[in-house]
């Protein structure tokens, strides 16, 4: 099985895909910090989920993933995420390039699109806003987290199986988004989940988020 996630800059789908990764059947790919031009460091790199499909076409670069990046010889199941347009939107535009999609999820058989609700909202937004300063892109742009949930329509009638995650709920630890998910790419859950989706938090979000987390148990 081969799934993508198609996100929106700012949503963590580098971190999605690298979390769908470490389950039983997928390559266990590494991840790495982001080092960019930032006080704080909020991003992170997975290069075993990277496609960029104008250098190389699927085959290879899955073979190549395999080859360099992969730290499950026994896998059978990988997750990806396509560079640079991450959602293969249409330029300038909320809705998304049918032939591009058609295109590149011709060897897809799942797509995952994280989405952004009320829960972490607001944690979100400031992460954006931090990433948009390297950018050097006016404030005016985090309205782009407005665009979270109103493109239902564009992923229907495309031929592949596709699951809207709330990346705020699983990033906090909630069992149900956690279980649908599983079901989805049809794994047994990781022991250390919490940790791992709790690492994250902790690493991206830091200070926007207003709680002691040594008193969290995971």
């Amino acid at each position: 099985m081969k799934c993508l996630v198609l996100y929106e800059a700012g949503k963590s789908g580098t971190w999605l895909a690298w979390f769908i990764n470490q389950h039983n059947n997928f390559p266990r790919y590494d991840y790495k910090e982001q080092n960019r031009n930032l006080d704080k460091q909020v991003d992170i790199a997975c290069n075993g989920a990277d496609w960029w499909p104008e250098n190389q076409s699927f085959k290879e670069n899955r073979r190549l993933a395999k080859e360099i990046f992969s730290n499950n010889t026994n896998s059978t199941k990988d997750c990806i995420k396509i560079l640079p347009n991450h959602n293969l939107f249409q330029q300038n535009s909320m809705y998304v390039n049918r032939s591009l999609l058609k295109k590149y999820t011709s060897d897809i058989d799942k797509v995952i699109i994280p989405i952004v609700t009320d829960v972490l909202h607001d944690q979100f937004l400031e992460r954006w806003k931090l990433l948009l300063k390297e950018k050097g892109s006016a404030i005016k742009n985090v309205e782009i987290l407005n665009w979270q949930n109103n493109n239902f329509e564009n992923y229907k009638n495309l031929g592949f199986e596709y699951h809207f995650l709330d990346i705020g709920k699983l990033i906090s630890e909630d069992e149900l988004e956690y279980k649908n998910l599983l079901s989805f790419i049809n794994e047994s859950p990781i022991d250390n989940w919490k940790e791992l989706v709790y690492n994250y938090k902790k690493f991206a979000f830091g200070s926007y988020i207003k709680e002691d987390y040594d008193a969290i148990q995971i």
